[in-house]
This record gives C-alpha cells, sequence and structure tokens, in this order.
C-alpha cells in the first residue's frame, strides 16, 4: 500500500520557541544576558553604598553625616532589590547580596544617626581622644562619653 501525499506545498517545520518563564530549573527563570548585567550592576551600586556609608563613619563629625546618607541610600537600594527578588525569582546570591546590603547600610546608617543626635557627647568623646596618649587617659574619654550619653538620655546637664 502506497500512500499518496497531500495537495498543495509541504508545511514548514514548527519554530522553536523559548520555553515559558518558570519552566525551567524547579520553577526559576533564567537569567537572559542583559538581566544578568543589569543586577550586577545594581548589586555594584550597592556595594558602593557600603563602602561610602563605612568609610564615612570613620571621618570626623560633621562629615560622619554622609554615612547616614549613604546608608540610607544603600536601604533603599537594598528593600528594593529584594522586591525584585521576590517578584522575578532571581538566583540566591542576589537575595544573599540584597540582604547583607540591607543589614550594613542599615547598621551604619543607626550608628552615624545616633551619632548626630547625641552630637555634643560625640564631639567631646572625639576631642578627648585626638588628646589621649595613655590607656588611662582613653578609658578616662569613653567614661566621659557614657556619662554625657547618660545624661542626655535623662535630661540633665
Amino acid at each position: 500500500m502506497s500512500a499518496t501525499p497531500p495537495p498543495g506545498p509541504p508545511a514548514p517545520a514548527p519554530e522553536k520557541t523559548r520555553p515559558e518563564r518558570g519552566s525551567q530549573r524547579g520553577g526559576r527563570p533564567e537569567l537572559d544576558q542583559e538581566d544578568a548585567k543589569s543586577y550586577a550592576r545594581y548589586t555594584g551600586w550597592l556595594l558602593l553604598a557600603i563602602l561610602v556609608a563605612y568609610i564615612g563613619l570613620q571621618l570626623p563629625l560633621p562629615w560622619r553625616l554622609l554615612s547616614a546618607v549613604a546608608g540610607l541610600a544603600g536601604v533603599v537600594g537594598a528593600a528594593a532589590l529584594l522586591v525584585r527578588c521576590v517578584r522575578r525569582r532571581l538566583p540566591a546570591l542576589v537575595y544573599i547580596s540584597a540582604g547583607l546590603t540591607l543589614i550594613c547600610c542599615g547598621f551604619f546608617a543607626l550608628t552615624s544617626t545616633f551619632q548626630a543626635i547625641f552630637w555634643d557627647a560625640t564631639v567631646t568623646f572625639e576631642t578627648c581622644q585626638d588628646a589621649a596618649l595613655t590607656e588611662r587617659a582613653t578609658a578616662a574619654c569613653y567614661r566621659e562619653y557614657e556619662e554625657g550619653l547618660l545624661s542626655f538620655l535623662s535630661g540633665s546637664d
């Protein structure tokens, strides 16, 4: 028996289509090259925020407020990246970098903010530290700083 071919030209082969998002690797979509570059660049900016916030904590007091600004920028950027991670189911490394940035920048921002709140006690402490030559003098500076903070909190001068 022979079969006769259907009339007309042969049908084109079906096109290979890209599988839908979420169908690879257990429901996690693969990142294309541009998305990977975009998240790498975003993570680089977050790393810069961590570095600026840390270096800002090492500066003298008026410049130390730079740490609060960079820390706040890092916290906002990391929160935005975490939202993207959850929505797009990004790789675990992006979750880790966003979480660590959130923790580090939050800590640096809180530290510099509290030092700005206790401005007078912090200025006195820095002046004392600059003049301290011995361990005993340094310990006295720390005691004065603690007393300054406690007096500020209790409301007495």
